[in-house]
């Protein structure tokens, strides 16, 4: 081979380069910014809540929106596989609620965080104050679904079982068994 055909071989591939390098930036800010990617040929939707996988020219950008997993986008090779990650924690599981017990109901007044506890301040509709302390081994529940710490905010109907009642002072505290949000 000449040495022109080498220098032309080589711009060639540092030009195919470039342009597929703009090809998958241009399409990833697109998908970022939620929207439908140019340079892409294919566009599979999943049913799992929403995940699109868009396929261009030698690469995938996968946006998922997974119900009970992955919330972000995967960029790769074209043969990268989807994976939804399903996170257990997630899912709707149904809580047998027959048999739990609560002795406090009420409406959360007030939300604080001391020394990195979550404490509770709800309100029954006797106007009685409670403290409340949420461990690691509370259970929480959203219209008796097992659901997670960040579903009770200010306003929020909660049923709680609580022990250890500390009745001694003005407002009652205690510790979270169980919790279940009510909508």
């Amino acid at each position: 081979m000449s040495r022109k055909t080498v220098k032309n071989l080589l711009i060639a591939c540092i030009v195919i380069v470039i342009l597929l390098s703009t090809m998958i930036i241009a399409d990833f800010n697109y998908v970022l910014q939620k929207q439908q990617p140019i340079f892409c040929f294919s566009q599979y939707i999943h049913d799992d809540g929403g995940t699109v996988e868009y396929t261009g020219l030698g690469y995938k950008i996968i946006s998922y929106n997974a119900k009970y997993g992955r919330h972000d986008i995967d960029l790769g090779p074209v043969f990268m596989s989807y994976d939804p990650q399903i996170d257990e924690s997630k899912l709707k599981i149904e809580v047998d609620n027959k048999n739990k017990t609560y002795n406090f109901e009420g409406i959360v007044e007030n939300i604080e965080v001391v020394d990195g506890k979550t404490i509770l301040t709800v309100v029954s509709k006797q106007n009685e104050k409670q403290k409340v302390k949420i461990i690691s081994g509370t259970l929480i529940y959203k219209n008796d679904f097992k659901s997670r710490l960040n579903e009770i905010i200010v306003g929020s109907n909660i049923k709680i079982r609580t022990s250890s009642v500390d009745s001694k002072k003005e407002i009652h505290e205690s510790i979270a068994e169980i919790i279940n949000i009510i909508e």
